[in-house]
């Protein structure tokens, strides 16, 4: 049986990770924290196909696409490990009590609450907001744009973030935790939906 794995995608996860790493523990090597970008840019790509074909799916028969389905089936991928390691952390936090990790952290609002403790949950809590929108900005997309012109919307949508960043700057000074908040930080999983739909 065929394997359903893409091997060019394999390999540019194992890229993104060990950038990741390495600049997390080199210090000479800070500027490969754009592995992250790379993984946003990937998992836009993943869910964007997802969303994508079920569009597609939903045309040849109405009524199979459902926001539930959608949501559900990246919730349940997404929040076990992430309520896991949630829960290891409560458990750490009275032997290392400088990680705290409040209430706000089970509904993905630490980008804007505050980030205490779990700083790598920042990264999920942008693909988490984005699951969120994607589906209602495409329904709003294709209702009154068209599928055909997403090929250009997709790209000046990813110019959003940079117009946010360059008016925060402007009006005094982007946040010093801009980088976390997904608002000023979804170009890439953007860029990736964008690559998606021209590979679907």
């Amino acid at each position: 049986m065929p394997s359903k794995r893409n091997f060019g995608l394999d390999l540019a996860r194992a890229i993104a990770i060990t950038m990741v790493f390495l600049s997390h523990g080199v210090s000479a090597l800070e500027s490969l924290g754009v592995g992250v970008d790379l993984f946003f840019v990937l998992s836009g790509f993943l869910i964007g196909r997802i969303y994508l074909r079920s569009q597609v799916d939903a045309h040849d028969a109405p009524g199979t696409f459902t926001l539930w389905g959608f949501w559900s089936a990246r919730w349940f991928r997404t929040l076990p490990p992430y309520l896991a390691a949630l829960a290891l952390f409560a458990l750490a936090e009275p032997h290392f009590r400088n990680n705290p990790i409040h209430p706000y952290y089970l509904f993905f609002a630490q980008n804007y609450l505050g980030m205490t403790g779990f700083g790598p949950s920042w990264s999920l809590c942008v693909e988490e907001h984005f699951y969120l929108a994607l589906p209602l900005i495409g329904y709003l997309a294709l209702r009154f744009v068209g599928r055909k012109r997403l090929v250009w919307l997709l790209p000046l949508l990813a110019l959003v973030p940079q117009v946010l960043r360059t008016a925060a700057v402007l009006g005094g000074g982007l946040p010093a935790n801009w980088y976390w908040r997904t608002h000023l930080h979804c170009e890439g999983l953007i860029l990736g939906v964008w690559l998606a739909y021209v590979f679907v």
